[in-house]
């Protein structure tokens, strides 16, 4: 009886591993002893750490950050970068990987898609969290505790990258279309409801801060979303667009090669034949 028990146990974890929709891929505590560059030409996954104490630097697609103690940085999946230790004040990180459709959909919810560095988070006991999580890992609920970690952390970085922000009717616009990515019969009409401006005025107040609608900016980061789940899941072409209240997947498949380039089918197989490609190389120089 005590063997069928651990044989359920070990089932049910290794359900977990592989059917949820988030996957936690290593943390541990990283300590600078010596100069050294990390780089990576393409990130296959989503990596996040904290600086415990020291300084560094991140150069992520072109863009130079400077790092203290108490910043977390988020390197996106898909991204280029390298980094390095200070050389006389070398940085202690905890570092985190993780992936599935859940980290993406919860980054695009916090309006997090583009932020990399998020200065002063100053929360290492979440870290520390995490880290514990992952010293049980195969255990039952391992993922889901680890899923309701990055949530709390990124709701933090949320707080913590908007808190000295104005509290313009942009700022507004811009956090009510983010939040309503995966709602159905969103309209302007309920942000004009929320903010007691006209349609016209809206717009106006979003293209002069964004430069663009409000609508193109939703649709675009519909899109984006829908590029994630093609990456993520193997959800159907027809399924992500009902997931993302697109019309039919015909207008939804046109409206991403408009703004992608390719077709949601095309850049799913091109992308896969990427990883692929870049995996069988790792494993010949391995």
């Amino acid at each position: 009886m005590e063997q069928n028990k651990t044989s359920a146990s070990a089932s049910t974890a290794a359900l977990e591993l592989y059917e949820y929709p988030f996957s936690l891929e290593s943390c541990e505590f990283m300590e600078a002893t010596k100069p050294s560059i990390t780089t990576n030409p393409i990130c296959r996954n989503y990596i996040f750490e904290y600086i415990v104490k020291g300084k560094g630097t991140l150069i992520c697609n072109d863009k130079v950050y400077h790092l203290d103690k108490g910043d977390l940085f988020i390197i996106h999946k898909g991204s280029n970068f390298q980094y390095f230790p200070n050389a006389s004040d070398p940085w202690s990180k905890i570092r985190f990987t993780a992936d599935g459709i859940l980290v993406s959909n919860l980054i695009v919810s916090y309006g997090l898609y583009d932020s990399v560095l998020i200065k002063g988070f100053n929360s290492e006991k979440l870290f520390r969290d995490m880290l514990d999580i992952w010293k049980n890992k195969g255990t039952a609920n391992t993922m889901l505790s680890a899923s309701m970690k990055l949530h709390e952390i990124l709701q933090r970085a949320y707080l913590t990258q908007n808190k000295n922000i104005p509290r313009s009717n942009a700022v507004a616009i811009k956090r009510i279309l983010d939040s309503s990515l995966y709602k159905a019969n969103f309209s302007m009409k309920d942000i004009t409801k929320v903010l007691g401006i006209s349609k016209a005025q809206i717009i106006n107040i979003f293209r002069a801060k964004y430069g663009q609608t409000p609508y193109k900016y939703f649709i675009e980061q519909r899109i984006q979303v829908s590029a994630s789940m093609l990456l993520n899941t193997d959800m159907s072409i027809k399924e992500i667009a009902d997931s993302l209240h697109f019309s039919d997947q015909h207008y939804y498949a046109n409206v991403f090669k408009k703004l992608i380039g390719v077709t949601p089918n095309q850049y799913r197989k091109d992308r896969k034949q990427l990883f692929e490609s870049l995996s069988s190389t790792e494993q010949t120089h391995a």
